[in-house]
């Protein structure tokens, strides 16, 4: 995809950076919920009996020689291809000061913006044909979806400068597609689109429009409903009872019922994007086709089911296990695997007494180079702050490794996960990285991250140097000058690095500089709110 790249320089690719081991105690903010509860940390053996709700063992009937599980007619076997395919983030934005503007929620630049994830990869040349097909596919696809996303971009930012040069009264404008990547294998390609667009000069804002892109890598065609979901009334009945009392189904169902259902195809079931749930195939063989599911590659990302339950071959013996996370009450959070049971506390991990498990989020099961893990997300109830653990899988021992404040996206591919991270010298904003799970503690790929913010206008002059974000080097001595429009689009914790964008509003063409950014949210010496007018803080 290099071809787009240097075609596409009006939109900053989002890159994959940070450090190893645990972050610092910078944070990750979300809407607050109400939940919050203690825990200490003990291992008890948990009843003989099975734990599930099922009096039937799924794991009774294996296959040892084979090295597949299988319970019933279920088999997991190792015969997929991992595609080196990823979300990126196409990113670009131009603002200005209005100055007959209503301040009354804090100083913000109005601004036009385009951010659009999409799907990235490189080519395996030396892959079977109907890989290199699919992957050619995806490349002409995102070739022209950039196309349009920088059309638009070139045509609202010109629009808009020149209402800035007339005196007003500016406005705000943003076009956005969110992707959410399932798996990419030799088998499929699954993901979701979410489209959205806003103008604050429209009254009302546009509901987001959601596509489902579940595609067969043997042809290159689109997999059809019916294929995956072999009884709708079934399947229906099975998320009215699991998720009526969370969300209001009325849409979901009629979707459901009709075939519109936008969903992502996982190793072992569904993912209903619009209500953020999971159908298991197991479970669900009336529902779902078994054709898609069971079929794995060496390393890949399962979700734990709405109830936060997992049934899945998770230590790698043969047989399927049983996997739970529960909160019984405010002081204990239990780990279950099988017929163990772990508690635990602050003795641990010394945020726990002050956080809670979400129902919204998504908790994982990864199978990486180093390990099988539990990838748990928790939140912090005094300041709404966002977390992840991760704990070791063995045999049926579960053990805690580390954690890190920050949160997930883009997790099909375990060895190249999304972080985002929060930190206070971004504002709203916060910097994403690419890291790999290495014997327990997340790792990054490199020393900065990616910064998607607002457009923000320099207050005084900032020196720096001249930043090649192809390279990431620097070069000459530059002087961003008072009064340019700037965004922030890198940013490395460890250096105290500030990329700024500067953006020109004659020609639309952009430069980087590398600022200081130092403790006590300084940048060059200045304060940020010195510095730059529009720096918006959450919480």
């Amino acid at each position: 995809m290099k071809k787009i790249v240097s075609f596409l320089l009006t939109f900053s690719m989002v890159l994959c950076m940070a450090s190893c081991g645990e972050n610092s105690e910078e944070t990750t903010k979300k809407k607050k919920k109400t939940k919050k509860t203690t825990t200490e940390i003990t291992e008890t053996e948990a009843p003989t009996e099975d734990p599930s709700d099922s009096s039937e063992d799924p794991s009774s009937d294996t296959s040892e020689t084979s090295g597949n599980v299988v319970g019933g007619q279920f088999e997991i076997s190792h015969e997929l291809t991992s595609l080196d395919v990823y979300v990126s983030t196409y990113y670009h934005i131009y603002g200005a000061l209005d100055p007959n503007g209503d301040f009354e929620f804090g100083t913000k630049l109005n601004y036009v913006k385009v951010d659009a994830d999409i799907i990235d990869f490189y080519f395996d040349h030396d892959g079977p044909q109907e890989i290199q097909d699919m992957m050619q596919k995806l490349d002409d696809e995102t070739f022209y979806a950039l196309m349009d996303y920088t059309n638009i971009y070139t045509t609202e930012a010109a629009a808009f400068a020149e209402v800035e040069k007339k005196g007003g009264p500016l406005y705000d404008y943003s076009y956005g597609n969110h992707i959410e990547l399932f798996r990419a294998d030799s088998q499929l390609v699954s993901y979701v689109s979410e489209i959205y667009q806003y103008d604050s000069r429209e009254p009302g804002t546009s509901l987001p429009v959601l596509e489902a892109h579940n595609l067969r890598v043997s042809d290159g065609m689109a997999i059809q409903y019916d294929e995956v979901v072999i009884d709708r009334e079934a399947l229906a009945s099975y998320v009215q009872e699991r998720y009526s009392q969370n969300y209001v189904l009325d849409d979901v169902l009629a979707q459901i019922r009709d075939g519109s259902l936008p969903f992502g195809i996982l190793y072992d079931g569904i993912y209903i994007y619009s209500i953020d749930a999971k159908v298991p195939y197991i479970g669900n063989e009336d529902a779902l086709s078994a054709k898609y599911f069971g079929k794995v590659p060496d390393y890949y990302t399962l979700y734990l089911n709405g109830g936060k339950t997992l049934t899945w071959d998770v230590n790698n013996d043969g047989a399927l296990d049983d996997l739970r996370v529960s909160q019984a009450n405010s002081e204990s959070f239990t780990i279950e695997l099988n017929s163990k049971e772990y508690t635990f506390s602050a003795e641990n991990i010394e945020e726990l007494p002050e956080f809670y498990i979400y129902d919204g989020d998504d908790q994982y099961v990864m199978f990486t180079e180093t390990g099988t893990y539990l990838v748990m997300t928790l939140h912090m109830d005094d300041d709404d702050r966002t977390f992840f653990c991760i704990f070791a899988i063995e045999g049926d021992n579960v053990t805690y490794c580390s954690k890190m404040f920050a949160a997930l996206s883009d997790v099909h591919n375990p060895n190249y996960l999304k972080v985002n991270g929060y930190y206070d010298v971004l504002g709203f904003a916060g910097a994403s990285m690419r890291c790999s799970i290495h014997d327990g503690y997340p790792c990054a790929f490199n020393l900065f991250g990616d910064v998607c913010t607002s457009a923000y206008e320099v207050k005084v002059d900032l020196n720096g140097y001249k930043f090649d974000h192809l390279t990431m080097d620097t070069t000459d001595e530059v002087t961003i000058k008072k009064g340019s429009k700037v965004t922030i689009c890198y940013y490395a914790e460890e250096t105290g690095e500030l990329i700024l964008r500067v953006l020109d509003p004659n020609d639309l063409n952009e430069y980087d500089v590398a600022v200081k950014a130092e403790a006590n949210n300084k940048i060059n010496g200045y304060p940020v709110d010195d510095a730059l007018i529009g720096v918006l803080y959450a919480g």
